[in-house]
């Protein structure tokens, strides 16, 4: 029988070479599969709030960095009407009355999914609306933001502070030359 005894570190515990390799490879393995789970869990929001509103959804293509962002449903209600049936939805998922459509709130009611990515759609959603468009153009609207929060949710995982900000609550353990063990 042989016996190998391997000491085992945690990333703080590394030396700045391993460190290096370690930042390095985390960095690659994000960009190789960027896993994107503000696009999936947006995405939940969006169809949970469609469905809620008894709007279909018939196209959709969302991604970062993409020039083509759309939602495509079958409703083009607007005006006082669509304001009053978002309204409506949102009062039976746990937002509050305003005393003025132009005050409502989303502070974190998140009261589609439980994800608060149901607040950034509704309000995006209320927002498009508040301004004279359809709720066809209102869901076209949330592609354009889902799209840009997962650039920015990309662009910080592959950033070091990021990468630093993930290690530091990972319960990673490497060998000296900085491999994951």
């Amino acid at each position: 029988m042989i016996t190998i005894e391997t000491k085992l570190f945690s990333y703080a515990e590394l030396s700045e070479n391993a460190k290096k390799r370690v930042l390095a490879e985390k960095a690659e393995s994000i960009s190789q599969d960027p896993e994107d789970f503000t696009l999936s869990e947006s995405m939940d929001s969006v169809k949970a709030i469609a469905a809620a509103l008894g709007v279909r959804l018939r196209d959709w293509s969302v991604g970062p960095y993409s020039r083509n962002n759309y939602i495509r449903v079958d409703d083009d209600m607007a005006g006082n009407k669509a304001l009053a049936r978002v309204l409506r939805v949102l009062m039976a998922h746990g937002y509050t009355r305003p005393k003025q459509f132009k005050a409502m709130q989303f502070p974190g009611v998140c009261g589609f999914t439980g994800i608060c990515f149901d607040d950034d759609v509704a309000e995006t959603i209320w927002k498009e609306l508040l301004d004279g468009e359809t709720i066809g153009r209102a869901f076209d609207a949330v592609a354009s933001k889902i799209a840009r929060m997962c650039e920015d949710d990309l662009e910080y995982r592959t950033s070091k502070e990021g990468i630093l900000d993930y290690l530091d609550q990972a319960e990673e353990i490497y060998t000296e030359e900085g491999v994951i063990f």
